[in-house]
């Protein structure tokens, strides 16, 4: 018989975080897989020590091997033993009391032949930061359909990559994440590979998850998210040009929008972020790697 959910929480530098998340989401599910990927040999030790219960194993990395590889470790050890769902966590998102309930109750909701094609299921996520929503979208052929009106739960077309419950079976048969990413655009990616197998992604009105995308600066009267690192630009401008080089025919509204950030982004950096030198070189590197791997003949998106 197989069991019911998985859990994996992908963990960095941060262990008061990782046990809120633990505590906050093992009564939930029926066991729980931290793939660690602290650099810092103190902060590693902390995390080594966090009181957990059986239901929670470590896996522990000695370098950072980006967030796809660390998930797909979580997702192998779920389809070894055989579970039905992966839920796919960050260490700092917060499950609200029976966010999981809700989920299945959504998922059991649905009509035989819909259940059959859905791949996902993705709570309301709401930025613990900026105390409001990050919508879920349905791409159209001009503009993105935000979903704000939660009257019921809906069908969409991508939302980010925690919280999402994922069948097993549907895994094994579109693949893993892409571990060539690293970080960046990830949610993006497997969400389009659903779609494109002719699953669909359900989101339930009454599940919600508390989740915060990035550190929370002010500058010129802005409020705005930054990463100190500049590593995550490069990521996120030569991820973003992949992702729209593959999926932007059939996702127009993606290719105008996320276009649009990449301008909005440059400009963001320009007047508003700190470190601005060494980000302008990872945002020009990313465009370089783009072209670079985009003319190769054998360059494939799952590689």
């Amino acid at each position: 018989m197989n069991k019911s959910i998985c859990a994996v929480i992908v963990s960095f530098n941060s262990p008061g975080k990782l046990k809120n998340c633990i505590d906050n989401s093992s009564y939930q599910v029926d066991e729980i897989i931290v793939v660690d990927n602290t650099t810092n040999p103190e902060l590693k030790d902390k995390i080594g020590n966090i009181a957990s219960s059986e239901k929670v194993r470590f896996i522990f990395n000695r370098e950072n091997r980006g967030l796809g590889a660390a998930l797909n470790q979580g997702i192998t050890h779920s389809l070894k033993n055989n579970y039905f769902w992966t839920l796919l966590l960050d260490q700092d998102s917060m499950l609200t009391e029976n966010m999981i309930d809700e989920m299945i109750r959504s998922y059991h909701n649905l009509r035989d032949d819909l259940r059959a094609r859905t791949a996902a299921i993705v709570p309301l996520i709401y930025d613990s930061d900026f105390n409001k929503e990050i919508h879920a979208i349905v791409t159209t052929k001009l503009l993105n359909k935000k979903i704000k009106n939660h009257s019921g739960d809906a069908f969409i077309h991508f939302q980010i990559t925690s919280g999402s419950m994922i069948r097993n079976d549907v895994i094994e048969n579109i693949g893993l994440m892409n571990e060539y990413f690293f970080i960046d655009f990830i949610d993006f990616d497997y969400c389009f590979r659903i779609l494109s197998k002719g699953y669909k992604i359900l989101q339930s009105r009454n599940a919600l998850l508390y989740h915060s995308l990035g550190e929370k600066k002010s500058r010129l009267f802005f409020q705005f998210r930054e990463h100190n690192d500049p590593s995550r630009l490069y990521y996120q401008i030569r991820n973003r040009l992949l992702t729209l080089s593959a999926y932007g025919k059939n996702h127009r509204s993606v290719l105008y929008s996320e276009s649009c950030r990449i301008f909005a982004k440059f400009f963001k950096v320009l007047f508003l972020e700190y470190n601005k030198q060494a980000k302008m070189k990872m945002f020009f590197r990313g465009i370089a790697d783009f072209l670079r791997e985009s003319n190769r003949k054998n360059f494939s998106m799952n590689n």
